[in-house]
């Protein structure tokens, strides 16, 4: 292992440059550790957990690999600091919990807070001190208590106005907030039966089609709003995730 080239490593300019010469390092620090040249692995090891450091803070999450951190807690188990092993075996966890909180995000902003506030627990479970899950968790929780409050007024107001184009958009998204995509997408639906060309009740069946994977009509949905309201941040965004799953774009780190 080249040390230079870990001293002069910029993490900024690539997460996947990063990982696999941080994985390189790693590996020669594992040989010198077996073959009992401690004073030789010690320098190394601390140059190894500074750039981790480092690229945590730049990128503001986990480094893009389990490998990093199992080996790093292989190493530190190895040189008898069990807390320290301990503590990178948490990083693991925690690299997990955002993929996992990533996906409650995806839901909030779908308005699905229900299946949100599933993938939020989650990730508090497996960090429990994940402070982006927790805060989700929390937002969650009392859209979905809102939700529940407001559900059986708007159905009776349905039920005296059933053609009511503005009352079906807010049903759906209400029941799509209950994770009741089903019955959201039927009343959003219902209302573009009467208003083919209504802004909301377009963006909100392609969120609804969204939150329960049906990327290739959400994006089409999206492309629609857009079509019409160019500005509409919603369906940009929309846009952007269906792409993401999809498999044809990467989201900004």
């Amino acid at each position: 292992m080249n040390m230079k080239e870990l001293e002069e490593l910029d993490v900024s300019q690539s997460m996947a440059k990063t990982v696999s010469i941080l994985t390189n390092a790693i590996a020669a620090a594992q040989k010198l550790i077996d073959e009992q040249r401690l004073e030789e692995a010690k320098p190394l090891l601390d140059l190894i957990v500074k750039k981790v450091i480092e690229t945590e803070e730049y990128f503001w999450r986990p480094v893009d690999s389990d490998e990093v951190y199992n080996s790093l807690s292989e190493i530190f188990r190895k040189m008898g600091d069990e807390k320290g092993a301990e503590d990178w075996k948490k990083r693991v966890n925690l690299r997990k919990a955002r993929d996992i909180e990533f996906m409650g995000r995806v839901q909030n902003f779908c308005g699905n807070n229900t299946l949100a506030l599933d993938y939020y627990t989650k990730a508090v479970n497996l960090a429990p001190d994940f402070q982006l899950a927790q805060d989700g968790k929390k937002r969650a929780e009392k859209s979905v208590m809102k939700a529940k409050r407001e559900i059986d007024v708007l159905e009776n107001a349905i039920a005296k106005n059933p053609g009511d184009v503005e009352l079906l958009v807010k049903l759906g998204t209400i029941k799509l907030n209950l994770n009741r995509a089903e019955d959201a997408i039927n009343d959003l639906k219902k209302a573009l039966s009467v208003s083919p060309e209504h802004i909301e009740a377009n963006t909100r069946l392609g969120l609804a089609l969204l939150s329960m994977g049906k990327y290739e009509e959400a994006k089409g949905l999206f492309e629609k709003v857009l079509a019409s309201k160019p500005g509409s941040l919603n369906a940009k965004r929309g846009r952007n995730y269906a792409n993401y799953f999809l498999g044809l774009e990467t989201l900004a780190e």
